[in-house]
């Protein structure tokens, strides 16, 4: 059966743009799976293969023209083995590659968004301006650290801001580092290799922009005073101007502001788990957007995010906090649109005290934990709450299914590459990201260890890349012992951690794949050696608070200490450098400047000429994603 000519167009398909498109890990599995590929039929239109049971379509556009049946969205692994089948299919026939460069384009009908440019618009002097927006892509994701390209190796690679065109706004040409053109992002699932025209957007409308300048004007003005003297009457106003980008259909904005709003309201609140970073950067973030809007630099509304039909449950967590509220939380993965989701539902203090911690007993969605966790589930009638995440409503139930459908190995791939890299930089993005864990087949799961400062119990995870992920849990009996039956379960195939808590495992069984919550399942808990137990004890009686932190390296110590200056600017709103500040900030500039990171080096150096709230707000947001690219 002969393949027809434009399946020449993948036999010069390699490991590289493959992986743009979806992640290392999978081409890997897909050139594994590629010796099982399996041809059907092959027409003028269209090559049918057999893969894992699965049929998979080729056609003349490319990858992005493949389609698969399975649940896995975008680029699945079927896809990948079909098309370095197909290549080597072809080089065998003496197929001309002709035509390779639109092996990895989308066809016709695809959204490919190339990604806006990287840093602030920058005035003659390099610096940042004060007016015009910053550029990002139609997701929200702001051009800053990419991988580095030249200089330093392993840390983010950095281009000073493009300079602004004519009418003050960014040019569309990227930044380049070291003579080499940084490539645009292309779509969410992955970059697009070849020049792909941007789709017309429509402008920000007059009460958009409004609604956007008025956000920006709230937000520097709380900077102008100082965060430590913010009051209510502040929050009120940083309220109101959220409302007011809701009613012109602002979504991504109003909800950047409402978390803004939360954050502020807790530090005036003195709670004890808000400090003056966590609130900056939060404001940061809501500023960025609202000048992006205003200059016409982002889709105005934001991404309208579908809601979810089928869900696979990754991690469920119970809390019972000090001061006797109550919370339950679902992380899940939605297959079809490639993307993780969240919901929660709580009670405050004294409030409903049906509501307990409970395995079987419903919890969200008329479900129970045991449910929810039972496998990939349909969801009926759901809808989001402002921050975007899954709404806990009483309308919504779900049907319960299994986990015959999926891949661990597939599944680990989509989740661990849509909240890693660039991803992690987009608006509104959680602090801790979360991460499927493969545990290497031996030794991957340490021993446990015993930190008495932090007053937490460390489990080192080795994975299958041979990395060692030190994951922590406060160190109590109940914590103790589950692990302790964890590490010596050789049924554990995987881990879910939120940052570097475990809040889940995957483990197998006589019945199949099996999800057990850390905090709710049930488990068979070993009793603990006497030492262990005295241990603890001694723990009880001293208590310390503390954090277990790596030792940082260069670039982290680096960017810590630039932001604890900025954070200290905002927090007094003082306009004048001390001889301290103005010492430490020289220094630091000059060192990120040397490292060949240009964007948050004129950030920082940009406060040297003058201390404003914009420019405080600007070095906040790419010090903080320079932070985020480092994990």
């Amino acid at each position: 059966m002969r393949l027809p000519e434009w399946a020449g167009a993948f036999a010069s398909l390699d490991d590289e743009p493959l992986a743009e498109l979806t992640n290392p890990g999978l081409v890997r599995r897909g050139r594994r799976l590629a010796a099982a590929v399996a041809l059907v039929r092959a027409g003028p239109d269209e090559i049918v293969l057999t893969c894992q049971g699965v049929e998979v379509r080729l056609r003349p556009g490319g990858v992005r023209a493949a389609r698969c049946p399975c649940p896995a969205p975008g680029v699945c692994v079927h896809i990948v083995a079909g098309c370095l089948w197909a290549g080597q299919a072809a080089s065998a026939a003496g197929l001309p590659p002709a035509g390779a460069g639109t092996v990895a384009e989308p066809t016709s009908g695809t959204t490919g968004t190339p990604a806006g440019t990287t840093g602030a618009p920058a005035d003659a002097t390099g610096q940042p301006t004060e007016t015009t927006g910053i550029p990002v892509n139609a997701a929200g994701t702001t051009r800053v650290p990419t991988e580095a390209t030249s200089g330093t190796t392993g840390n983010p690679a950095e281009t000073a801001g493009p300079p602004a065109g004519a009418t003050g706004h960014p040019t569309e040409t990227t930044g380049t580092t070291a003579g080499t053109t940084e490539p645009a992002a292309g779509t969410p699932d992955g970059p697009t290799s070849g020049a792909t025209a941007r789709p017309p957007r429509s402008d920000p409308t007059a009460a958009q922009r409004a609604a956007a300048v008025g956000v920006a004007a709230v937000v520097e003005g709380l900077l102008a005073q100082g965060l430590a003297q913010a009051v209510r009457a502040d929050i009120d106003r940083l309220t109101r101007s959220g409302q007011q980008a809701r009613l012109a259909d602002l979504r991504l904005l109003a909800r950047l502001v409402a978390t803004a709003a939360g954050a502020l309201r807790a530090l005036t609140g003195r709670a004890d788990d808000t400090t003056t970073a966590a609130v900056l950067s939060v404001l940061a973030q809501a500023w960025a957007c609202a000048q992006a809007v205003s200059s016409g630099t982002v889709e105005a509304a934001g991404e309208a995010v579908a809601l979810p039909q089928r869900l696979i449950p990754l991690a469920a967590r119970w809390e019972h906090t000090p001061s006797g509220a109550r919370t339950f939380t679902l992380h899940a993965w939605d297959p079809e649109a490639g993307r993780l989701e969240q919901a929660t539902n709580g009670r405050a203090a004294g409030a409903d005290p049906g509501f307990v911690r409970s395995w079987d007993a419903p919890l969200l969605w008329q479900a129970s934990a045991a449910r929810l966790c039972s496998g990939m589930f349909t969801v009926h009638h759901p809808s989001r709450r402002d921050d975007g995440s899954l709404a806990a409503a009483s309308a919504t139930s779900i049907t319960a299914g299994g986990w015959d459908s999926v891949d661990l190995d597939q599944l680990a791939d989509q989740v661990n590459g849509a909240d890693s890299g660039p991803a992690r930089t987009r608006f509104g993005a959680g602090a801790d990201r979360l991460r499927i864990l493969l545990p290497k087949r031996s030794f991957g799961l340490g021993a446990l260890e015993l930190d008495e400062i932090a007053q937490e119990l460390v489990w080192p995870v080795t994975d299958r890349s041979g990395r060692t992920h030190r994951l922590a849990l406060p160190a109590d009996e109940v914590n103790a012992q589950s692990l302790t039956w964890l590490v010596q379960e050789s049924k554990l195939i995987a881990i879910t951690s939120v940052g570097a808590r475990p809040e889940a495992v995957f483990l197998l069984d006589q019945k199949g794949l099996r999800l057990v919550s850390l905090t709710l399942t049930p488990l068979p808990r070993r009793r603990l050696e006497p030492n262990w137990r005295r241990r603890l004890l001694g723990l009880d009686r001293q208590r310390r608070a503390a954090g277990t932190e790596p030792e940082p390296d260069r670039l982290r110590r680096l960017s810590a200490t630039l932001s604890d200056l900025v954070d200290d600017l905002a927090a007094s709103g003082q306009r004048s450098l001390g001889p301290h500040h103005l010492d430490t900030l020289t220094r630091r500039t000059q060192e990120l400047n040397d490292l060949g990171l240009a964007t948050p080096g004129a950030a920082a150096g940009a406060l040297l000429d003058q201390v404003t709230p914009a420019r405080l707000l600007w070095a906040k947001l790419i010090l903080d994603r320079v932070t985020v690219l480092l994990d």
